[in-house]
């Protein structure tokens, strides 16, 4: 893999080895917790951290799970708008992804944010 290559594949590419997509992965533990009747939701790491213009994966993640319990986590990281192609156009998509939880009540996210302070002793 050269520098600067794509890591990992899209939502509904093929995992090399596995015969599944990421997506198929995210809807059936989704739908086995359910199943199972766990008392917690899956707790989901969207794909692709940090990268300008992952809201759209994060929606597709969310969707996924549509009519299941979940849990997205570290959301301000996967809110970024824009993309490599877009030059200059890295901003926040909070509110398509904000106004999708808000409509689908077993759909639950935390800010995961971090803080940096000294530790109590």
């Amino acid at each position: 893999m050269e520098a600067g290559q794509e890591r990992h594949g899209r939502f509904d590419d093929v995992v090399p080895g596995f015969g599944v997509t990421p997506r198929q992965i995210v809807r059936e533990v989704a739908r086995t917790a359910d199943e199972l009747n766990l008392p917690h939701s899956v707790h989901i790491h969207c794909n692709q951290l940090g990268m300008p213009g992952n809201w759209a994966t994060t929606l597709d993640t969310m969707k996924a799970t549509d009519g299941h319990r979940a849990h997205f986590t570290h959301i301000q990281f996967h809110s970024y708008g824009g993309g490599p192609d877009d030059q200059g156009t890295f901003c926040s998509r909070v509110p398509q992804l904000a106004e999708w939880v808000n409509s689908h009540p077993r759909h639950t996210v935390d800010v995961g944010q971090v803080l940096f302070a000294t530790p109590r002793r």
